[in-house]
């Protein structure tokens, strides 16, 4: 068994110092002068956080963080030949089916149509654009039919509710029933 060691002194924070710099570069630290309050950061600017705590025996430890404030990007360019591609026509239409799954191949209508039960409406839009490309996409919606009947309850007969009673009971726990009156 050893022996017992040393006895130590515990070491404390003595204070902390947070001062804020404006610098050019994300990896070396700027050499001006550090401000206590927080500098107003231009665009492709970094800021910089300097967290300085001193113990209770003199030592220092410094750390560093540091954000960047983005610049504003480039335009873009135009669409195809040079132009910007806009919206030429949309054509909204409608047709029944009895699938959901497979698209009708039936007369589309720009009306909607009456739909009986059992039956699916089907929206088709499409999209022209001023380069002649198109995009269609569908929607589906059921027309839901009248459910069965249930069956009556416990011997033949419906269950209803007879009579309620409320009683009431003190306890010192809220997550376990009471087992008193």
């Amino acid at each position: 068994m050893g022996s017992d060691g040393a006895q130590g002194t515990s070491v404390t924070i003595k204070s902390t110092s947070v001062t804020y710099q404006v610098g050019t570069s994300g990896t070396t630290a700027p050499t001006g002068t550090w401000l206590t309050t927080v500098p107003s950061v231009a665009n492709g600017q970094f800021l910089w956080t300097k967290t300085e705590v001193t113990y209770s025996d003199n030592q220092k430890t410094t750390a560093y963080s540091v954000s960047y404030k983005g610049t504003d990007g480039t335009n873009g360019t135009n669409g195809k030949d040079g132009t910007s591609v806009t919206i030429s026509s949309k054509a909204i239409e409608y047709q029944t089916s009895t699938s959901g799954t497979t698209t009708p191949t039936g007369t589309w209508s720009t009306t909607v149509p009456s739909v009986t039960k059992g039956q699916y409406l089907w929206t088709r839009t499409t999209v022209t654009y001023s380069t002649g490309d198109k995009t269609v996409s569908y929607s589906v919606a059921y027309q839901g039919t009248n459910g069965t009947n249930g069956t009556n309850g416990k011997d033949g007969t419906s269950v209803t509710v007879k009579t309620t009673s409320t009683t009431y009971q003190t306890s010192s726990s809220p997550t376990t029933v009471p087992t008193g009156t």
